[in-house]
């Protein structure tokens, strides 16, 4: 009995942090979509998404993309044409207004790496050469392109 409640416990946690780990996507013209990236490169971002009338994978295209949170927004409470939020965050306002064409990646120790433009397979981002954990980054500013 006391094997079989260990097992449900690792089970119970395991899909608490699967449903924890979720992303909000900004757009240019402030729209913020909730859901989990699932890949992010030249053509855009793949999210899927929840919404009240049930859950969807979204491609948003690269040029519209102003920066991805890491975070553990999960739903959406609008249909797709109505995700318009009051605003972007200032920082991705400002990232994006600055004209960057690299991209921007923030740490979890809150370190700032300017990389060409990133790439994200499942729990992998490449930058550059450089392959980091999603689990290390807390957000990531999209460049415009060039």
């Amino acid at each position: 009995m006391a094997s079989r409640c260990v097992v449900c416990l690792v089970v119970a946690f395991a899909l608490v942090g699967v449903t924890l780990r979720a992303d909000s996507v900004t757009t240019r013209d402030g729209s913020s979509i909730n859901g989990r990236l699932v890949t992010l490169d030249s053509r855009g971002a793949v999210v899927r998404a929840r919404f009240e009338d049930g859950e969807r994978q979204i491609l948003v295209p690269r040029e519209a993309l102003v920066g991805i949170e890491f975070n553990a927004r999960i739903s959406n409470t609008a249909g797709l044409s109505g995700l318009t939020q009051p605003g972007a965050p200032a920082a991705i306002r400002r990232a994006a207004s600055a004209n960057q064409t690299d991209d921007v990646v923030v740490l979890s120790t809150g370190e700032r790496r300017s990389c060409p433009p990133v790439e994200i397979e499942g729990q992998r981002l490449r930058c550059g050469a450089e392959v980091l954990s999603l689990g290390k980054i807390t957000s990531l500013t999209v460049g415009r392109i060039r």
